[in-house]
């Protein structure tokens, strides 16, 4: 499996973690198009830690190496961050870019 389609897989395993907690009109969808934070997500902050905390996690796990997507995506807060955007970053960081 490549390394991109493995972060796309701790994403949506990050997703599904989240989709627990929430109320059944606001799952969110395993798409690339999904919006998990910005102005149109409808997470709260809570439950945007919470994935940006399950996804981490999954990252530590498949790569066996701490990635903090937290400062990324927090650091640029005015960001609609998509699961694809959130996957490029993520790819990049891990190329060291």
């Amino acid at each position: 499996m490549e390394t991109k389609e493995q972060i796309t897989m701790a994403v949506y395993d990050a997703i599904k973690e989240v989709n627990r907690t929430l109320e059944p009109g606001a799952l969110l969808q395993q798409s690339p198009d999904t919006v998990l934070m910005g102005e149109a997500s409808g997470l709260d902050s809570l439950a945007v830690v919470t994935l940006l905390s399950a996804i981490e996690e999954n990252l530590q796990r498949t790569f066996n190496r701490t990635i903090s997507v937290s400062d990324t995506v927090l650091g640029q807060a005015s960001t609609t961050w998509t699961v694809a955007a959130l996957t490029d970053s993520i790819a990049e960081m891990m190329d060291g870019g």
